[in-house]
């Protein structure tokens, strides 16, 4: 009788078990792509913030040129 209900316990858990396969599967793959789209995010935000910082040094340098006329 331990035997089947052992085979009859598979049957009714496997529910949650398929739940939490599928809930680990899905949070290491939403991890990896996190990482990715993670990375991609802060290269653009850094180049753009690289960008407006190279520009305001460019205006200093030219502040800073005696040969610039203020007006």
């Amino acid at each position: 009788m331990a035997g089947s209900q052992d085979m009859f316990d598979a049957i009714v858990m496997a529910d949650e078990r398929f739940h939490g396969e599928g809930y680990q599967e899905g949070y290491e793959e939403g991890n990896s792509l996190g990482i990715i789209e993670g990375r991609q995010y802060g290269t653009l935000h850094g180049a753009k913030i690289g960008s407006e910082q190279k520009d305001e040094g460019l205006r200093i340098i030219d502040w800073n040129d005696s040969e610039v006329p203020l007006r």
